[in-house]
Order: structure tokens, then C-alpha cells, then sequence
């Protein structure tokens, strides 16, 4: 069996503006849901989706997305309470990204995550994707700022995610990141290494060493986050 879209809208209050022009194909069998061709308009851009719903016991999903910016592609199994991202891999524009990982659902909180990623950005790019996504209310507080870090150059990362959006002191993360020469603020910063670790609200490592002008910088640093004002000790060299 199978079901057609046509000319559909969907509007929620988690984006800025509707989905619209929803079109494509659903078709449903024994243990598995497929979708064909399924198009969407969002911000005058068309969106495409292809997958499938495999195996209703043990649910497994793999879909594309497709628009002019972005490209792809997942498989995600759902179990019990939980779900588990087997790939997350793609582009945004000239940035890519792969992720792996795990997310847990409650009830009563917030999710729970535990991601591995590799990414690359486009510093320049970034600040767009941002002020294209982010919510009114940080735009209102942070736009002056982005603008003026005029960030330029390819940062690659790679790194390790664990605990909930909102709760960002109780984070588990850490990460090694690299670019053969950036620029904030119209300062260039060449041979740039950056290593980052945070775990049981205490930032124990945050290390930068790179080369500008005709010196060498390194900065060292550490924080506790249990307090209000975060107390930092910091050397500069």
C-alpha cells in the first residue's frame, strides 16, 4: 500500500517558519515503511528525503536529506527508551561532519547524549549557519560580537560528547582540534593545536599553542564551574 503527499503543510513551534509544497511518496508493507521523493520547502529551499523504516521489532532507519546546502545521510536503530546514531555523516555547505553515538529519553528530563564526532568548519561559514539558525533572542544578545570576530580558515575537530543540552557544567567533553592557519579579530594564527577536556564541572585542560606574526603563542588554562563566576587560571606565554 501506499499513500501520496501533495501541497501539504506542517507548522510547529519549533521552527521560525512552516514546512510547505510537502510532497512524495509513502509506501507501507509488512515490517517496513518507505519514503520516496518526499519534498519540503522551508526558507524557499527544497528539501528531499529518501529512507526507509525497517524491521517494527527492532526498528532500524536509514534516510538522505538533500537541499542546495546540505547532504545527509543516517542510520539510526531505535530501542527500548533509547536510540543509537550507527552513522550521521554529511556536509553543510563546505563544512562535513560524522557522528556516532547514543541518545536516551526520559520521561521527566532532558535527553541524555553520548556522541563521538569528527567535523570540519568553515570559520567564515559558520557565523552564517548561526545567524541563519539560531534563535531571535541570541541574535538580539550576540550578533554585534559574531560580526566582529570576522573568522576566517578551516578548523578540523574531533571529539567526545556526554550529557544534556541545557546542563552544559555537567558536560563530559573533550576534543583535539587543528587548522594550518585561522584568523579572529584580523589576527592570523598559523600551526594552530587546541586540546580540550572537561568532566565533573572542572575544565582540566585547554591548551592553545599556534604562531603569530613572528612569535610563538601558547595558552594554558583551567576552570571550576561549580560557582557563578568561573574562576580561571590561565598562563600565557
Amino acid at each position: 500500500a501506499a499513500a501520496l503527499l501533495k501541497q501539504a503543510t506542517l507548522t510547529t513551534q519549533n521552527l521560525k517558519q512552516p514546512l510547505t509544497n510537502i510532497s512524495g511518496r509513502v509506501s507501507y508493507a509488512a515490517n517496513l515503511i518507505q519514503w520516496e521523493d518526499v519534498q519540503a520547502t522551508f526558507k524557499d529551499e527544497i528539501y528531499t528525503l529518501n529512507g526507509e523504516l525497517n524491521n517494527f521489532s527492532r526498528p532500524v532507519v536509514k534516510t538522505t536529506l538533500l537541499s542546495p546546502k546540505i547532504k545527509l545521510e543516517t542510520q539510526i536503530n531505535i530501542l527500548n527508551n533509547a536510540f543509537q546514531i550507527i552513522s550521521l555523516n554529511g556536509n553543510y555547505l563546505a563544512n562535513s561532519f560524522d557522528i556516532k553515538g547514543d541518545v536516551h529519553l526520559f520521561k521527566d528530563k532532558d535527553p541524555d547524549c553520548d556522541l563521538r564526532a569528527a567535523i570540519s568548519l568553515d570559520l567564515k561559514e559558520v557565523v552564517g549557519i548561526i545567524k541563519e539558525w539560531a534563535p531571535d533572542e541570541f541574535l538580539t544578545q550576540w550578533q554585534d560580537q559574531l560580526d566582529s570576530t570576522k573568522p576566517e580558515g578551516t578548523l578540523v575537530l574531533e571529539g567526545l560528547w556526554r550529557g544534556t543540552l541545557k546542563n552544559w557544567r555537567d558536560w563530559e567533553l573533550t576534543f583535539k582540534a587543528q587548522s594550518p592557519q585561522i584568523s579572529f579579530m584580523n589576527l592570523s594564527f598559523k600551526d594552530l593545536n587546541m586540546e580540550f577536556g572537561q568532566r565533573e564541572q572542572y575544565i582540566h585542560q585547554c591548551n592553545i599553542a599556534a604562531s603569530i606574526y613572528e612569535g610563538i603563542f601558547n595558552l594554558t588554562l583551567s576552570s571550576q564551574l561549580r560557582d557563578d563566576l568561573l574562576p580561571i587560571q590561565a598562563n600565557l606565554n
